[in-house]
């Protein structure tokens, strides 16, 4: 039986806001605290252009080299591999050379070599990805902390999990949260499959 584990990766393999929120009073010069963060995050999709222009000066801070795993995460993916698993990464990032390269040695100091395949997708639909590799096994399961992402996944992967996020939370509704599975731990992850 072949067997196949989709995962995005910031929010769901690497911590990324805590990355983000150690970087977020050097780059607005003053001091932010947790939850001024969290609505800053939560309403980006307010102004864009704040949270793109800071993503930016994240991802070429030397921070961005060395987001670090959730705890037990390195584990739970040791574990997908010894059950016979193949371990795909599918996530944005940026189409510049020297991100990408960053996040590829940032993956494998947490990780090792563990991964079939990776895709840093720049403009590639996520979705696309997904049924391309869910069709080619017998059990398929997709991660994701974008409820719209495990949303689209849906028809696509035996279990769709949200990997909580407690910026991501108010975008989870009802209506999806019937149709997926959702995992506060990466422990959770090993419990639905």
């Amino acid at each position: 039986m072949k067997k196949v584990a989709l995962f995005d990766v910031d929010g769901v393999l690497l911590d990324l806001h805590e990355a983000m929120f150690n970087l977020c009073s050097s780059y607005f010069k003053r001091t932010i605290d947790k939850n001024e963060y969290i609505q800053m995050v939560r309403n980006y999709d307010r102004n864009t252009t704040l949270y793109t222009d800071f993503g930016l000066y994240f991802m070429q801070s030397k921070l961005f080299e060395c987001i670090p795993a959730f705890p037990g995460m390195a584990q739970t993916l040791k574990t997908l591999k010894e059950d016979n698993f193949d371990l795909i990464l599918i996530s944005a990032c940026p189409n510049e050379d020297k991100i990408r390269t960053a996040r590829l040695k940032n993956l494998n100091d947490c990780f090792g070599d563990v991964f079939t395949a990776i895709h840093l997708t720049g403009s590639t639909n996520k979705k696309e990805l997904i049924a391309h590799y869910a069709h080619q096994y017998d059990i398929s399961f997709f991660c994701d902390d974008r409820p719209a992402n495990v949303q689209q996944s849906i028809s696509l992967v035996n279990y769709p999990i949200w990997k909580h996020n407690l910026f991501l939370l108010p975008h989870l509704t009802e209506e999806i949260k019937k149709d997926i599975f959702i995992a506060q731990t990466p422990k959770d992850i090993l419990k639905i499959i």
